[in-house]
């Protein structure tokens, strides 16, 4: 599942202006919507995503489920951001960040 991430890099490169800006750009949204995912379902997506131990993970166990949660998590927000790639709508990188951590807490 995290493995999609990848395939929809790959897809929005592809479908991106052929100049190599908007690739680089392309490839740095996806850096950042990584990292604010990761940061936001790590601080608060796990509590709400059904997790029964508590706010935080403690066993060997909870490692595995968080993880296979955060990839879910992290894949609605690279699908979103991958809907504008054909656009002449350019997303900044902050917004990118504030979108990718607000979908992978919710």
């Amino acid at each position: 599942m995290f493995f999609m991430k990848a395939g929809f890099l790959y897809v929005e490169e592809a479908f991106s202006r052929s100049e190599a800006k908007y690739r680089r750009r392309v490839v740095l949204a996806k850096y950042v919507d990584t990292f604010a995912s990761t940061i936001g379902f790590w601080l608060f997506g796990y509590a709400f995503s059904g997790n029964t131990s508590g706010f935080a993970v403690g066993e060997e166990q909870d490692y595995i489920f968080w993880f296979f949660r955060f990839t879910f998590a992290s894949n609605t927000a690279t699908i979103i951001g991958g809907t504008l790639v054909g656009q002449k709508i350019q997303l900044r990188i902050m917004s990118v960040f504030i979108y990718a951590f607000f979908m992978s807490v919710s």
